[in-house]
């Protein structure tokens, strides 16, 4: 189910999970996605923004401008709130949208300002990050040639929730990428079935594009 997660959409769901302990939240809230997206430099997510001229540093002041720390954040994994699920299902919708079989850190970007109603989408679009300008922006980065950084077409291990990746693994060391993998598809697992069901829905109306497996790294 989750092998639709690039490696680097991934790593922004781990340091939104760090974001929301370091201030104490009990939740992952489109805030914590938000500064999460912005922590990883070379995802699509952040060329995108560079092209449009606008700085990961002035969104993540708005969005910590914006909150307030915690009392403590809970032992373990940590949930994400009822927007933050929104925003992940808006990704899957905007991979399959693009003809894409990954969930790239810009589909991650795209699915918070089309989730529109929360933290993380305020402070995006009050930095000056526009919807259409990064979908536009998008399918121009996505679609262009092949490269170490947008693509990867290695195969991947068809075990764990991702699939798994090449041996040494996305984050670093063995050790290191199988607790990272597994954190992930914790706090993943309450979506799939609603994962499921978006997917099923949209490849009937789109004709199977679901299918389609135009793979990127990011």
């Amino acid at each position: 189910m989750f092998e639709r997660f690039s490696r680097r959409a991934r790593q922004v769901i781990v340091f939104a999970q760090e974001e929301a302990r370091a201030l104490d939240h009990a939740y992952i809230g489109t805030e914590h996605l938000v500064l999460g997206l912005v922590r990883e430099e070379d995802g699509s997510a952040m060329a995108v923004l560079g092209v449009l001229g606008i700085s990961p540093g002035a969104i993540r002041e708005r969005v910590l401008a914006q909150v307030e720390p915690g009392e403590q954040a809970p032992e373990g994994n940590i949930p994400f709130t009822r927007r933050a699920k929104k925003v992940l299902e808006h990704s899957l919708r905007e991979a399959i949208a693009m003809r894409h079989y990954d969930i790239s850190t810009a589909h991650l970007l795209l699915g918070l300002l089309r989730e529109g109603g929360g933290i993380g989408a305020r402070a995006l679009e009050g930095a000056g990050v526009q919807t259409q300008a990064v979908r536009d922006a998008s399918r121009q980065f996505l679609s262009g040639p092949p490269g170490a950084e947008i693509r990867d077409r290695r195969k991947r291990r068809p075990v764990g929730g991702f699939g798994g990746e090449a041996a040494g693994g996305p984050f670093g060391q063995p050790t290191e990428t199988a607790q990272q993998l597994a954190r992930i598809e914790t706090l993943l697992h309450g979506l799939a079935d609603r994962v499921k069901d978006v997917e099923q829905r949209l490849a009937a109306l789109d004709g199977g594009a679901a299918d389609t497996k135009e793979a990127t790294e990011d």
